[in-house]
């Protein structure tokens, strides 16, 4: 799958603050208000995403019901952000 450069964004998130948030923000074409932007990142500060390491099966292996799910899920930014789903 090719997508172009102007599509991706690289963030850490470790180095999340209100400026790259912002430049996320822009990138996503999302709107969001000062309060929404500094909870954000006292969420992100939390680090509530801590988990274990996850490995998928490559999109080729995957069944049509995980295919469907994950289309629900993440297809509405994906197909903004250019992929061909």
């Amino acid at each position: 799958m090719y997508l172009p450069n102007d599509h991706k964004f690289f963030l850490k998130v470790e180095e999340l603050d209100s400026k790259s948030l912002l430049s996320l923000l822009a990138f996503l074409r999302v709107n969001a208000n000062e309060a929404i932007i500094k909870e954000m990142i006292d969420i992100a500060k939390t680090r509530p995403n801590r988990s274990p390491k996850y490995d998928f099966p490559p999109y080729a292996e995957w069944s049509e019901d995980y295919k469907k799910r994950f289309k629900e899920i993440a297809g509405d930014m994906m197909i903004r952000l250019g992929y061909n789903i």
